[in-house]
């Protein structure tokens, strides 16, 4: 049993890390940044936690966050709970192009790694990821035994729910509460705050969708937060992104959404004793809920530009890494011809020095014979 324990235990915190740290908070938001190692490490988690390709896995949330309960949406309620559930990976409304998803995710997909498992958007990232799962949990059982392949299936099945949650219970108008105004549904739910390690708090995540922070409140439990901040003490995160205020539109205050509620339920009543405070009721509603609808669209605008820009920095700080190892690579090959160059020179001069002595030496000796020659003759008819 204490095998079962530990194994499900850490089954739930790796595959569920896997999914709300790596693939969404870290992946499709970009909320902070950590080594490559451990990046690949996190996200690891999500996909041997049968979440497939995360290439794919991105494109779909950053299309929802897009089209939140929009024509667009590829998991939004209004097309069905069971849709929004688990219905929208069966039979999908919204099919993306490969053109398309790689103009989604152009970050993700100049990751070798994530290009490698996505092959080329084609079904077959399923497949591979289905069979990497499988052996992975072959070795599990090899070597831990069956009571923890059996705490380990039991924690992946209980994170692998979890965003179908969000997508569908969190997105409903009679569940939960909004701690902000956006202009999509999006709700925080407590029980799913704490079974998704703190991907319930979808109000929070609308509002900020770029925090590496959900739970803002301080019953809102954030465990993903948790891990997040614990790298970040240990040095491990950089550049953690939290929610700003200014960036959405706060909701409205509680005791005039009461009021505004109670008008509402006596709007009948209202109507037949005074039908001017019906209309200041029904101009003040949409006076509220416009300007609510533009501060959404004004936070989105900028955490779209935001992205835009973040991008732009990543591409900037490529290109400039890869003309300077460029310009070093071209440096090192002139030097290594101009060394080569001088080298020939040098086994040319000498050889040509060498030459140079050869002769003037056989030069010397057939002056020195010829000057023999003559001198000889002198001297015999001297002594004659």
């Amino acid at each position: 049993m204490t095998t079962f324990l530990i194994a499900f235990l850490l089954s739930y915190l790796y595959h569920g890390f896997g999914v709300t740290v790596g693939y969404h908070r870290l992946l499709s938001h970009r909320s902070f940044k950590c080594p490559t190692w451990l990046e690949y490490l996190i996200v690891s988690g999500g996909y041997l936690g049968f979440e497939g390709s995360p290439v794919s896995w991105v494109a779909t949330h950053r299309v929802h966050h897009r089209y939140t309960d929009e024509e667009g949406d590829p998991h939004r309620p209004a097309d069905g709970f069971w849709h929004a559930f688990a219905g929208w990976l069966v039979e999908p409304k919204v099919v993306m192009s490969g053109q398309q998803i790689e103009q989604v995710c152009p970050d993700l997909w100049r990751d070798p790694v994530y290009k490698a498992i996505d092959f080329d958007h084609t079904r077959k990232h399923a497949l591979v990821c289905l069979i990497s799962c499988i052996v992975f949990r072959v070795v599990i059982l090899v070597l831990f035994g069956p009571w923890a392949l059996l705490g380990n299936l039991l924690g992946v099945a209980s994170t692998f729910v979890g965003p179908f949650w969000v997508n569908s219970v969190c997105h409903l108008a009679n569940v939960g509460y909004k701690n902000f105004g956006t202009t999509d549904k999006s709700r925080n739910v407590p029980w799913v705050g704490l079974w998704a390690l703190g991907e319930g708090w979808h109000n929070n995540h609308h509002a900020a969708p770029q925090s590496a922070r959900h739970g803002i409140r301080p019953f809102e439990i954030d465990i993903s937060w948790m891990f997040i901040k614990f790298l970040s003490l240990i040095g491990l995160a950089t550049n953690v992104r939290l929610p700003k205020e200014t960036k959405s539109a706060p909701a409205i205050d509680p005791k005039f959404a009461q009021l505004l509620q109670t008008m509402a339920a006596k709007e009948d009543v209202i109507e037949s004793e005074s039908p001017e405070l019906v209309a200041v009721h029904s101009e003040l509603l949409a006076q509220l809920n416009a300007a609510r609808s533009l501060a959404a669209q004004l936070a989105q605008a900028c955490d779209k530009l935001g992205e835009q820009v973040t991008e732009a920095q990543q591409h900037f700080s490529q290109n400039v890494g890869s003309a300077r190892d460029q310009l070093s690579d071209q440096l090192l090959a002139a030097r290594v011809q101009l060394a080569e160059q001088l080298l020939t020179g040098c086994d040319q001069l000498a050889d040509q020095l060498s030459s140079a002595k050869v002769q003037i030496g056989e030069n010397v000796r057939t002056a020195c014979e010829q000057l023999s020659d003559k001198i000889t003759p002198h001297a015999e008819a001297e002594r004659a």
